[in-house]
């Protein structure tokens, strides 16, 4: 079963609160809209947290230097091939953690290539966001959040010399709150 009864009566859903808060605005636009219907439209989020999983795939493939066609080619089977598209249909937290996952992993990699005068903090704040994703999608998801600090961490280390130690620092700060933001709301 998808919900238990707790010790108070009340039943309550085993699932992570991710999937909850993405669907809530579009429930809510459901319920003002007349002629639509809530749930239907609250199914709709997940559509379009595919649809943003594969177009952040393309950016990766775009960002590793794959040719255009290429890049296109992977993020179309992102789209296809993986369990991803029979999940646009529900309100499973699989697509949530696939969306987490893929922004993570383009935050790190863009955060690998961000240099000049001035540091974007936009790589760190995404890594950070999508394990916020990934730990609202599912709690378990926790586990993947050391590996890519670590290697936000090798990435500030190569640049010991060209990156002043408090940026280095306020970079840190930056990942670890916004990553942190999905445990506090879980917690």
């Amino acid at each position: 079963p998808q919900n238990i009864f707790g010790t108070d009566g009340g039943l309550y859903s085993k699932k992570s609160i991710g999937p909850s808060l993405m669907a809530l605005p579009f429930y809510a636009l459901g319920k003002e809209l007349d002629g639509w219907g809530a749930v239907q439209l609250a199914l709709l989020a997940n559509a379009l947290v595919c649809a943003a999983t594969a177009v952040i795939f393309l950016q990766i493939g775009r960002g590793l230097g794959l040719a255009e066609g290429h890049a296109l080619t992977g993020a179309l089977l992102v789209g296809i091939a993986t369990p991803l598209l029979p999940y646009a249909r529900t309100l499973f937290s699989e697509p949530l953690a696939a969306l987490g996952l893929a922004l993570a992993l383009f935050g790190a990699l863009a955060e690998r290539r961000n240099t000049g005068a001035r540091l974007s903090p936009l790589p760190v704040l995404a890594a950070g966001a999508g394990i916020s994703l990934l730990i609202l999608a599912k709690f378990s998801n926790l586990v993947a959040a050391p590996f890519f600090a670590l290697y936000l961490a090798v990435v500030w280390f190569a640049a010991l010399r060209a990156v002043p130690r408090q940026t280095r620092l306020y970079r840190a700060l930056l990942f670890g709150a916004s990553a942190g933001l999905g445990l506090a709301i879980t917690v």
